[in-house]
């Protein structure tokens, strides 16, 4: 009970300091509350727009009210999963390659930590897709973002939605006939002409380990944060990134998340 308290005070703190007024500091707290009592009941969504301080600048951003948007929010920005951890923080990014990157959430808090770099998204949906960019463009310069509406694959080919409750859930099925783009990491690389990526985020709702699976790619990679979405691709994934040199971490916060680094760059 002690627990509780202390945590929900502590995010109480952190929406006081998030937020760039009283408004949206009380719109967050309402639209939290009204997510958590409705989490698994369908709910028409309404779209919140929020004045929130991001590198020290009031920047607007949307989040959903019902689709999970807050959910990875509060992951991304309050539990703070993608910090990069003590001891890698001595070279620069200069690169960010954030591989089903929803709404923009998590490039907009790697922007927060690493202003200079460039980054790229790849994200299927249409409505995240429109979503970032609303929410992006203004915080993150012009030249240093770019974006691609495409699912990630073992190979380029085409593939079919398979819907959650929560947006943030959806899989891309492979279907020759499907109107969906997939995309392999070679052809990533590609078409973002890179050479190199100084950080990798792959959250892909059970394709990591088929995007691993011709891991050329990994080579030109340095760090690493991988979501699996079973215990079996965790084993299997865990594999294939330590045979390509990456020592791991597990990620405290998330047991099916891990944090690579290559020890060979």
């Amino acid at each position: 009970m002690r627990g509780r308290l202390f945590r929900s005070i502590d995010k109480l703190i952190f929406c006081n300091g998030i937020t760039a007024d009283l408004i949206s500091f009380c719109k967050l707290i309402i639209a939290h509350k009204l997510f958590s009592r409705s989490r698994h009941l369908p709910k028409a969504e309404v779209y919140d727009t929020y004045h929130l301080m991001l590198s020290g600048e009031d920047h607007k951003f949307c989040l959903r009210r019902f689709s999970g948007d807050l959910d990875i929010f509060f992951e991304v920005f309050w539990t703070r999963t993608y910090r990069l951890p003590a001891g890698h923080t001595q070279q620069p990014i200069r690169s960010v390659l954030d591989l089903g990157a929803n709404t923009g959430i998590s490039t907009a808090y790697f922007y927060t930590c690493f202003p200079d770099a460039k980054f790229y998204c790849v994200e299927p949906l249409a409505d995240h897709i429109r979503l970032l960019e609303t929410n992006l463009s203004g915080l993150i310069p012009i030249d240093n973002l770019q974006w691609l509406q495409a699912a990630i694959g073992n190979k380029d080919g085409s593939g079919t939605f398979v819907e959650s409750r929560y947006t943030y859930n959806t899989k891309v099925k492979e279907d020759k006939d499907g109107s969906v783009m997939v995309i392999s990491m070679p052809s990533v690389f590609s078409y973002f002409a890179l050479e190199e990526v100084d950080l990798v985020k792959m959250d892909i709702e059970g394709a990591e380990v088929g995007a691993l699976l011709e891991p050329e790619w990994l080579k030109n990679v340095r760090f690493i944060f991988i979501e699996f979405h079973s215990d079996q691709g965790l084993i299997e994934g865990s594999k294939i990134l330590a045979a390509c040199g990456f020592t791991l971490e597990p990620v405290e916060a998330n047991s099916m998340l891990i944090f690579g680094v290559n020890t060979a760059t």
